[in-house]
């Protein structure tokens, strides 16, 4: 007879995580998706044991966190697109662009999913942080210039804004001063005649 004894740690695991690769997010705007990647930390806890001892660590010397780490992963792309779609076929950019004042929502909204495609493994999911999402470079351009507009709030008032930004930029040759020196060179300051 032989006997086999099985060390596993019941304290929670910090790891942390992020998407492979981007996920590409349907919108009304682009229908094959805008590319979306995310990442932060989650805590994870031992549920079953035995059911992890028989489907995943096996006859294995040891299982590491990193092993449960490569584990996660393979499930987390498809729990994170359909955590941010919310069980709709597309999300608008602007609530795409969004997702990181909602990122709170969007870490609990994970966490119950994965923490269901966990428990088959003995494993679960008692938080989820999402630290960052990133987008493609054209893509965050354009949201940097969408809050620049909305902190404005008003196109005339960017306009006007960004003109003066103009004339203060010291140097450029398009300040006031370079203005007022260029202009009175070429009128008389007496008489206010042009001069050549």
């Amino acid at each position: 007879m032989r006997a086999e004894v099985y060390f596993v740690n019941s304290k929670e695991l910090l790891l942390s995580w992020g998407t492979r690769q981007r996920i590409m997010i349907p919108t009304p705007e682009v229908p094959s998706g805008i590319p979306v990647g995310c990442n932060g930390n989650m805590i994870v806890e031992f549920r079953d044991y035995q059911k992890f001892i028989e489907k995943v660590a096996g006859v294995k010397e040891s299982y590491s966190l990193e092993d449960i780490s490569e584990r996660i992963m393979g499930e987390l792309n498809p729990v994170v697109a359909e955590a941010i779609l919310d069980g709709q076929q597309s999300i608008g950019v602007n609530a795409l662009i969004g997702l990181q004042q909602n990122s709170r929502k969007l870490g609990k909204a994970i966490r119950v999913e994965l923490d269901k495609e966990l428990l088959d493994f003995g494993l679960g999911v008692t938080d989820v942080n999402v630290h960052s999402i990133n987008y493609p470079a054209e893509v965050q351009k354009m949201a940097e210039r969408v809050a620049g507009q909305s902190f404005v709030g008003n196109m005339g008032k960017y306009a006007a804004v960004q003109m003066a930004d103009g004339f203060t930029i010291p140097g450029a040759g398009n300040d006031i001063a370079s203005m007022g020196a260029q202009m009175a060179g070429k009128f008389c300051p007496d008489c206010g005649t042009q001069t050549v």
